[in-house]
Parts: structure tokens; C-alpha cells; sequence
């Protein structure tokens, strides 16, 4: 049984596939002091705080990663090529307390707020996001039209999801965002 692996699943259900590929790392940190799984060919992957936790609670550090389609722009640029690409880190507690756990997504608002936003008929902050002429616009629905999703962070956000896509889709030999289309 070797430390790392990769996991082809064939568009399966991420979230089963994601916590399967986590069970897996952790399997192989048990046994070598260090396990990684790649995963090509799931399907989204749902919340990256569960794989973080289920590590976490098994007293392990939890590195999860995905790539996603291309839903918003590289700071600086009109169109989008980047996906949001969220990360999950996971640490264990001292004395049985609450595992400390990271969800981000590399936009500055998550696409499920903006979408709850416009579904709620509310306003988002300007930073979230630019309409089809690439003004800053509080209205979700404009944001969602145009793709325009703004990086946290604004250049380092981009440079992180950068990184995350060429580490995701190199590790897993892939599809990147721009291959797997647009939302």
C-alpha cells in the first residue's frame, strides 16, 4: 500500500468521493506518517470543512483542495479564467477541544452567498463582484450574470487559486478550470 494514490472517479458524487479519497489519506498517515490522494473526475465536492474536520478528529492535520470551472476573472483582467478553487485545512485540538477548521474559497464572497443574495432580492457589498461592463455593482444578480466574481485579496487571491489549479489538476493529471468550462 503505497503513501499516495490516485483516485479516478469517473464524475461520482464529490462529496462521497472527496470524504472516500480524505479516509484514505488518513489510512496512509496512520500507516507512513503521511498520506495524500488525488482525486480526477469528481463531481463538486460540496463542503471542504468536512474533509478538513474528518481529519482533524482523527488527531491529523487536513489539506484539501479542489479546482473548480472558471467562474471569475484574474485580478486586474475582464474576463474570467479562474476558478474559485476553495481549500480546507484542518487541525487537530489540545485537551479535546473543537478542532480548528479553514473553508475558504479564493472569491471574496462565496458564489452561494451571492446566489442567496439575488434569490433574497438583497444588495452585496461592492467588493464581491462586477456586471457585464465590469463596474462594481451591488446587485447579485449582475455579478452572477456577468461571472465576475472578485478575488479575495484581489491579486493574491488570484495567485492562490493559480496555484491550487496547477496543484490539483498536475497532482490528479486533471482537467484545469478553463477545460472544464463556465458556470
Amino acid at each position: 500500500q503505497p503513501a499516495s494514490v490516485l483516485l479516478e472517479a469517473n464524475r461520482a458524487i464529490g462529496r462521497y468521493m472527496s470524504a472516500i479519497g480524505m479516509d484514505m489519506a488518513i489510512e496512509r498517515a496512520e500507516k507512513f506518517g503521511l498520506g495524500a490522494v488525488a482525486i480526477r473526475g469528481v463531481a463538486h465536492w460540496g463542503r471542504g470543512y468536512s474533509y478538513g474536520l474528518r481529519a482533524a478528529n482523527k488527531g491529523m492535520i487536513g489539506l484539501a483542495f479542489t479546482n473548480t470551472v472558471t467562474n471569475f476573472p484574474a485580478w486586474g483582467t475582464a474576463e474570467p479564467s479562474l476558478g474559485n478553487n476553495p481549500m480546507a485545512i484542518g487541525v487537530p485540538s489540545v485537551n479535546d477541544d473543537e478542532p480548528v477548521v479553514l473553508d475558504i474559497a479564493m472569491t471574496q464572497a462565496a458564489i452561494g452567498r451571492v446566489n442567496q443574495a439575488a434569490v433574497d432580492g438583497q444588495s452585496v457589498p461592492l467588493s464581491w463582484g462586477l456586471d457585464t461592463d465590469g463596474q462594481s455593482t451591488t446587485d447579485p444578480n449582475q455579478v452572477i450574470a456577468s461571472q465576475r466574481f472578485l478575488p479575495m485579496g484581489e491579486y493574491k487571491g488570484s495567485g492562490l487559486s493559480f496555484m491550487i489549479e496547477l496543484l490539483t489538476a498536475g497532482l490528479a493529471d486533471g482537467l484545469l478550470c478553463h477545460q472544464q468550462g463556465r458556470n
